[in-house]
């Protein structure tokens, strides 16, 4: 909800102090998509990612710089210093326990957890920046993530129209990725933006109403519903095209989802105004002129914008799933079925005892099919214990799937590893095998937490989330649950942050790409402060006041 009043903050807080921080978050936010395309170009001629890890390492430095600077006082400060400090001490304890294990590699290990270490870090300093008289540059990110949207949108057009973009699934020239190295991780920052990026122009909309459209000619133009209507209808289309052609489930199935969470979000908000407009009408009150509209016609703009922007992710999201059959995402995946149904039937008549009559079959009868499939696992480990790892399967669609492939790789590694490792987690360089290019890093971020950060660095990552349910419950406790389903900021902000962590359980590429776990971290900080901040925002009422 859009509790705050901008122009007392403004006043209270001056330009000049907030200045830094709306340059250090304009910067923040727009500097991922650039050096995303940066990594992409590099790679393609050839020199690498270490100018891009550079400069990622460099950005790590400011957050930890900023949340020490925007802490508003000795006690955020404290706390900010104490989680940079025990980042540093958790990953020398997973070093060392590391070394006394024989693994004594460095680089690679220090830089897949700085990655991950972003997170907390990035969390806190946004806290402090977001938090107290600087509520105003919570606004400030909602346009950032829309200009960041329009701005990927835009560069992808390019791309798309020089034929120099690459594809989703490259082997299969499906989906339209960009320039882009990571399919996961961009597909993940697209869901994300669409739905903040439509939020963020119903805010403008909202934020113009509350001014009683006295300001320029844009407020003037987002005032009215059929300016707004053609407005947000274009926005919700092409960003809702974008994500249809992108091709991952990700973005497919975030239609609907930012469909129906737009349409929960705002519902609250929806019927408050409703309710105002009845009260004002029948006490005969808030008839104010301002501007030429009186504060129920204002009222009942708003209720329009709310309509439109419900109405138009619902339809596109209608859209999208009545064009399913020929969405990059389906067309791949048959496809891919059909090419891998293929190779396993040449497979199995090159191996008539695995006809599917017999249901328990030698190792050596299956040794063909395993080191067709994942011939590196077999020859590192054994056949004996890959085969037990895969309950002696022969269904292709189990053997042939590399993400379950690298799962039994981190097990079986853990497994020969010794025990204290399951505390602090392996050394990433043990995910790889000498005689082959790559390694086998995980890609669920559920599976890559507990294998590289052991027991420990799941309890701590379940610990801030458990913090983050139990002051939502005491903030629904103290504002009850009505006001709570009013503050439409909140529940979008929580949307985006249930969306990046299903994601991250799901597909992966969230907490350990720092392009994207930037988004989770201002979605976090915006829900944490508006969680502190509920006291005073428990006696509040919405933009669209008296």
């Amino acid at each position: 909800m859009l509790l705050d009043n901008s122009s007392a903050m403004i006043s209270a807080w001056p330009d000049k102090k907030l200045r830094p921080g709306k340059i250090f978050l304009i910067l923040l936010i727009f500097c991922q998509p650039c050096l995303d395309i940066l990594s992409f170009a590099l790679a393609v001629h050839g020199y690498g990612n270490a100018v891009s890890t550079l400069l990622r390492g460099s950005i790590m430095l400011l957050l930890v710089g900023g949340g020490l600077y925007f802490a508003p006082d000795r006690r955020y400060r404290l706390v900010a210093l104490c989680i940079d400090i025990g980042c540093v001490v958790f990953w020398l304890v997973h070093f060392w326990i590391g070394r006394l294990s024989g693994i004594t590699a460095v680089t690679a290990d220090l830089a897949n957890y700085l990655k991950l270490a972003q997170l907390p870090v990035a969390t806190v300093c946004l806290i402090n920046l977001f938090g107290g008289e600087r509520r105003v540059l919570r606004r400030i990110f909602w346009r950032c993530a829309a200009g960041v949207f329009g701005l990927i949108c835009l560069l992808d057009l390019i791309a798309l129209l020089s034929g120099s973009f690459c594809y989703t699934y490259v082997d299969l020239h499906h989906g339209l990725l960009g320039w882009y190295q990571n399919a996961n991780a961009q597909s993940n920052i697209l869901a994300v933006l669409y739905p903040l990026t439509l939020y963020a122009l119903f805010r403008a909309a909202d934020d113009a109403l509350a001014s009683n459209c006295c300001g320029g000619k844009l407020q003037q133009l987002l005032c009215r519903p059929s300016c707004f209507a053609l407005c947000f209808g274009a926005v919700t289309l092409a960003g809702g095209l974008r994500l249809f052609f992108f091709g991952t489930r990700v973005t497919f199935y975030s239609l609907p989802a930012t469909a129906a969470a737009m349409l929960l979000s705002l519902l609250g908000y929806y019927f408050y105004l409703r309710t105002r407009a009845k009260v004002a009408r029948r006490g005969g009150v808030g008839e104010e002129v301002c501007c030429g509209a009186t504060t129920t016609a204002r009222r009942q703009s708003g209720i329009n914008l709310l309509k439109i922007v419900v109405i138009c992710p619902i339809l596109m999201a209608v859209l999208a799933v009545s064009f399913k059959s020929y969405s990059p995402m389906q067309q791949m995946r048959e496809q891919d079925f059909a090419i891998a149904s293929s190779a396993a039937q040449n497979m199995i008549k090159n191996l008539p005892r695995l006809d599917g009559k017999k249901h328990e079959y030698s190792l050596e009868d299956l040794r063909p099919l395993y080191e067709f499939y994942m011939p590196s696992i077999v020859k590192e480990f054994g056949l004996r214990e890959v085969v037990t790892a895969y309950n002696s399967s022969t269904d292709f669609t189990v053997l042939r799937n590399v993400r379950t492939q690298k799962i039994h790789f981190a097990a079986l590694r853990l497994a020969q590893s010794p025990a204290a490792l399951r505390w602090t987690g392996l050394n990433f360089a043990t995910m790889s095998v000498p005689w082959e290019d790559g390694s086998y890093d995980l890609e669920s971020d559920a599976q890559a937490l507990y294998y590289y950060n052991g027991y420990i660095g799941v309890t701590l990552f379940l610990l801030g989330l458990l913090c983050l349910v139990i002051m939502l419950g005491k903030h629904i406790r103290r504002v009850g649950s009505r006001k709570f389903w009013q503050n439409h900021e909140i529940l979008i902000a929580g949307y985006g942050v249930a969306l990046l962590l299903a994601a991250a359980l799901v597909g992966g590429s969230v907490l350990r790409r720092p392009s994207v776990s930037i988004y989770l971290a201002a979605l976090l900080a915006i829900v944490w402060c508006d969680l502190v901040e509920s006291s005073s925002a428990a006696g509040g009422g919405c933009r669209l006041s008296d």
